[in-house]
């Protein structure tokens, strides 16, 4: 979707009333950043999908530590963050902008709440707010899979607080699984669907199953198998359900990615694709989806495709060595301007199914639907689907992860549950600040330094609680194996 230019002088009219809302330290979880009233809930539900998803995937927390710490790319150059490093600016920036854009779904269901038919415009007022909670409920699971305990119950709260008590990640989960129910049940597909929606335009009965595979998700992480059995008939069926995020190829829903490696001129400086995800893969013989992920190094296109990804945890020297010796980088389809990119999709359904049963079958019907995903057409999926050797709960793990490139936040949670696949710590050492003890990936993010300052006592309360109060990275997540 292109936004216009009225949109475009509504964003900045968000921008600024939040920004005046704020404290002189921009206190921004703790203070309400009330967008003006006038501006329709459709624009508010545009604003946050779009600055949600480019919190999430830029080459921020996207790229310096979701697909880094999966380990789907490795760092080419400023190698830190592959050695763990955490840049405080970057881990406040994105912690502030992720609230931010939680508070403009919180006004949407205000607003439905107060005022359904002065709100109608924008669709019926239950199904608006069915689409801003689960919105909701898909960035505070990434959150807390992210930070752990952070504020969730006194967050949005409509009056101002400036010290939102910090929930504990195991609440935060049974809650949303709880809430993704509740606006399940709030949907009516007979009724006008969300406008301003970018995911799926307004198809209520598609956000019914999405929620639902959030259910799934969730429950899967945290144990909750009944929840998961539950949702399972009412989630995913078909790579069609898929929720994907649509860039556009100009104005402020432009591709992230696009923004900083090719209107930056950063293509080819920053990243390349991982040697341990592209080992794996030619180890399958899955160079179709490869070829979606990674550039063919061999220009003559007579000759075999050649794949090589780069050594994952380098120090910047050895990392330009080897980047001159040939590596793989991302091809366009992952950083063009209007690339779609997904929030969930269908195959991983079929492996949750596939690891709560133990079953071969939907195992296979993972693999297959997630490489036409991709882009491989049918036949040649279903042979690579049949191929790939079946060793229960690794092999799952495995092709999850593959499926998940792109979503490198939930192949490093992946990992972290399970211990699949096979990551490597970084092969030059940790960087000398890293904190993680004899990790290969860290366990949990750093919080934020600015949440010291403005919310001291809660967050206080809550690193005492760690067992690394001073790095923060080594303490496991409640669900962690």
């Amino acid at each position: 979707m292109i936004m216009n230019k009225l949109f475009k002088r509504l964003t900045f009219l968000i921008v600024v009333f939040t920004i005046s809302a704020c404290t002189k330290d921009f206190d921004i979880i703790n203070t309400n950043p009330n967008a003006p009233d006038t501006v329709p809930t459709s624009y508010l539900m545009t604003n946050a999908q779009t600055y949600i998803m480019t919190t999430l995937r830029n080459n921020g927390l996207g790229g310096r530590m979701g697909m880094l710490y999966a380990q789907y790319w490795s760092q080419l150059a400023l190698t830190d963050e592959s050695r763990y490093y955490v840049f405080s600016g970057l881990t406040n920036n994105s912690f502030r902008d992720l609230y931010l854009n939680l508070y403009d779904l919180q006004d949407i269901i205000n607003k439905c709440k107060e005022n359904p038919e002065e709100n109608g415009a924008s669709g019926y007022a239950p199904n608006q707010i069915a689409v801003a909670m689960i919105m909701q409920a898909y960035t505070f699971h990434i959150m807390t899979d992210i930070w752990g305990d952070i504020p969730y119950s006194e967050a949005l709260q409509a009056k101002v607080n400036t010290t939102p008590v910090y929930d504990q990640s195991e609440d935060i989960y049974r809650s949303l699984i709880e809430k993704l129910k509740e606006a399940i049940n709030l949907i009516d597909v007979s009724q006008p669907g969300m406008r301003g929606d970018i995911i799926y335009t307004g198809n209520m009965n598609k956000w019914k199953r999405f929620a639902n595979s959030l259910i799934m998700r969730i429950g899967l992480r945290s144990g909750d198998l009944n929840a998961v059995r539950e949702a399972a008939p009412n989630a995913f069926q078909s790579n069609d359900d898929n929720a994907n995020f649509q860039y556009a190829a100009t104005g402020s829903a432009i591709n992230p990615l696009y923004v900083d490696w090719v209107e930056n001129k950063t293509l080819g400086k920053q990243f390349a694709v991982s040697k341990t995800l592209v080992d794996y893969m030619l180890n399958n013989n899955d160079t179709m989806r490869l070829a979606a992920f990674a550039t063919n190094l061999e220009k003559n296109p007579n000759k075999p495709a050649i794949y090589r990804g780069l050594t994952y945890g380098l120090t910047n020297n050895n990392s330009i060595l080897e980047f001159f010796k040939g590596v793989s980088l991302q091809t366009e389809r992952i950083y063009k301007a209007d690339a779609s990119t997904p929030l969930m999709n269908y195959d991983e359904v079929l492996f949750i199914l596939a690891e709560i049963d133990n079953d071969e079958g939907k195992f296979r019907e993972g693999v297959k639907n997630s490489a036409m995903n991709w882009g491989v057409e049918k036949a040649s999926a279903q042979q690579l689907a049949d191929e790939i050797e079946y060793k229960g709960l690794e092999s799952i793990i495995n092709e999850k992860w593959v499926a998940n490139y792109m979503q490198g936040i939930q192949g490093w949670a992946e990992y972290r549950r399970t211990g699949y696949p096979e990551l490597k710590a970084p092969v030059d050492g940790y960087h000398p600040s890293a904190m993680v003890g004899d990790l290969v990936v860290p366990n949990r993010r750093q919080y934020p330094p600015d949440e010291s300052q403005l919310n001291g006592v809660n967050y206080n309360k809550t690193v005492e609680k760690l067992l690394d109060p001073g790095g923060q990275q080594q303490t496991p997540m409640f669900w962690q194996k």
